[in-house]
């Protein structure tokens, strides 16, 4: 078993995945008073605005925090 598991994690070193295209995504502003919230969306490559689509919300941790809303 933990041959199996260090085959499994040393193939996610050797087959490292496309990295994602971040220019894909809308960077946007909220701002209700003095409060200034930034975000992105992406939305789906055949985006249709008549058509209803899922929200999925990411809820970021401490360690991917930042101002500039890239970093």
């Amino acid at each position: 078993m933990k041959l199996l598991f260090l085959l499994g994690f040393t193939m996610c070193f050797l087959l490292k995945a496309p990295a994602q295209d971040f220019s894909l995504y809308q960077f946007h502003h909220f701002t209700l008073k003095k409060d200034t919230l930034p975000y992105r969306m992406l939305l789906p490559a055949d985006y249709n605005k008549n058509k209803k689509y899922p929200l999925l919300i990411f809820l970021h941790g401490a360690g991917e925090r930042g101002r500039d809303n890239k970093s």
